[in-house]
C-alpha cells in the first residue's frame, strides 16, 4: 500500500483523543501534502523543498485555527487512498489516523503568533505535546 505524508493542522482535542483512544477520526479534514500539482508546478524542486512548502502552508492554517493558543501541525503517513486531492497543496482525508501513523508533532513556540516558529516533537512525546497545548490554553 502506498502512503503519503500529510501535514494536518491540529487541535488540542485531537491530542486528547489520541491519548485516550490512540486514534482520531480525520474524515473530512483538510491537510497539506506534496500533490501531483505541486510536483508539476515545481519541477526543479527536490522532495525536501516540496515537503517544506506543504508544511509551511499547514503552519499558516494551524496558526489561524489556534485561536490564541499554540498552533499544532501533525505530520503523518496515511494511505494514498485516504487522501483525495482538493487543491494544489491540499488533500481531504478520510478514515481514522492511528497514533502509529504519526511521524511527528510541530507546536508553535508562542501563543497566537500568526507565523510561529515551530518546535518539533517525536510521536512518542504525545503527552508532552498535550501538556504544552493545555498550558497554552489558560
Amino acid at each position: 500500500m502506498s502512503v503519503i505524508r500529510v501535514y494536518l493542522p491540529g487541535r488540542a482535542a485531537d491530542l486528547s483523543t489520541l491519548v485516550t483512544a490512540r486514534q482520531v477520526d480525520i474524515t473530512g479534514r483538510i491537510a497539506y501534502a506534496v500533490t501531483p500539482d505541486l510536483i508539476a508546478s515545481t519541477p526543479r524542486a527536490d522532495r525536501d523543498e516540496r515537503e517544506h512548502v506543504a508544511f509551511s502552508e499547514a503552519v499558516g492554517l494551524a496558526a489561524d485555527l489556534a485561536d490564541g493558543t499554540r498552533s499544532l501541525v501533525i505530520a503523518a503517513d496515511v494511505p494514498e487512498v485516504d487522501a483525495t486531492q482538493r487543491g494544489a497543496l491540499t488533500v481531504e482525508l478520510t478514515g481514522v489516523l492511528q497514533l502509529r501513523q504519526i511521524a511527528s508533532f510541530h507546536v508553535g513556540e508562542d501563543d497566537g503568533d500568526s507565523e510561529p516558529d515551530m518546535l518539533w516533537y517525536d510521536a512518542t512525546e504525545l503527552a508532552s505535546v498535550q501538556a504544552l497545548l493545555v498550558a497554552g490554553s489558560h
